[in-house]
């Protein structure tokens, strides 16, 4: 019986091996068949922002406007690469203010290249009928987007105003 169970082994040894080899070929051939991914189009930004790591949200917080007076402003999310407060005149949410790192959407960068708006020299959008945002430095989108109906584009931009644009600029 011990001669049986030594060569029991030595079977199951060599079936574990076969399994292995064949289970690797498969696994091979299957990455040589795989599909390539198409390499990344070629941007026509100047300065792209491609592969920075985005900064913190709590670090974007320190260029948000004070509120003063009957205004309020509640932060209301903060994660890698973005932050974002509401707005509030005497308990009334009036708008949302955000900013965002754009260091690997190039998408968001580029929708700011034909702009014939400026806010405080940086190139500004509107989208839609509620939101504006500005470029900074090539790399943050500072948002203001209306909640209220009579928070108005001319008011957006007077509380884009207000966000430590200079300063932003500065972020790395």
């Amino acid at each position: 019986m011990n001669a049986l169970s030594k060569a029991g082994r030595w079977v199951a040894g060599i079936l574990l091996a076969g399994v292995l080899v064949v289970g690797g070929c498969v696994a091979i051939n299957t990455s040589a068949n795989a599909p390539k991914s198409p390499a990344p189009a070629p941007t026509t930004i100047t300065q792209s922002p491609i592969n920075k790591t985005p900064v913190s949200g709590g670090k974007l917080n320190a260029f948000f406007p004070k509120a003063s007076g009957d205004y309020s402003l509640t932060f209301q999310q903060e994660k890698k690469g973005f932050a974002e407060a509401k707005l509030k005149k005497s308990g009334e949410a009036l708008a949302t203010l955000s900013i965002n790192d754009v260091a690997n959407n190039p998408s968001a960068v580029a929708k700011f290249k034909d702009s014939n708006e400026m806010i405080e020299d940086y190139p500004a959008v509107k989208v839609g009928k509620t939101q504006t945002a500005v470029l900074v430095g090539d790399r943050y989108q500072v948002k203001a987007r209306s909640l209220a109906d009579d928070f108005s584009a001319s008011d957006r931009e007077d509380w884009i105003e207000k966000f430590n644009l200079s300063g932003l600029s500065h972020l790395k």
